[in-house]
């Protein structure tokens, strides 16, 4: 963008309903873009094959119950998040789920906001 020589990057863009139009609307999507003086112009990729879109929506859906656990100051929530992963649900239990998200919280205590138990500012 400084220069102004165009570049092809991969950017992650709101959807925006355009993108991907069979993601939802407010996903975060990662697509082609092209940088230039103007800024960042992701590229529309057009739908998804409906396997891949199934696949993705899961993705998004954890994605989205970790930001409104974020922004709900909900620990718990972070727990129902890490168990909407499929490999999660592949191999552990409920509980087993329970413990690896208290243990990752603990884990990474020093980066995380005080509300999770953390030390950092939030």
């Amino acid at each position: 963008m400084t220069t102004g020589t165009p570049a092809r990057i991969v950017v992650n863009a709101l959807n925006r309903g355009a993108l991907i139009p069979n993601l939802d609307r407010d996903a975060c999507v990662e697509v082609p873009g092209l940088v230039d003086g103007l800024g960042v112009q992701p590229m529309a990729m057009g739908p998804l094959p409906l396997h891949l879109a199934a696949y993705v929506r899961g993705a998004v859906d954890m994605q989205g119950l970790t930001v409104r656990a974020a922004l709900d100051h909900d620990r718990a929530a972070i727990g129902h998040a890490v168990m909407t992963d499929p490999l999660i649900q592949s191999r552990l239990t409920l509980d087993d789920a329970w413990r690896l998200t208290d243990d990752m919280i603990e884990a990474e205590a020093e980066w995380l906001p005080a509300w999770l138990g953390g030390s950092a500012a939030g």
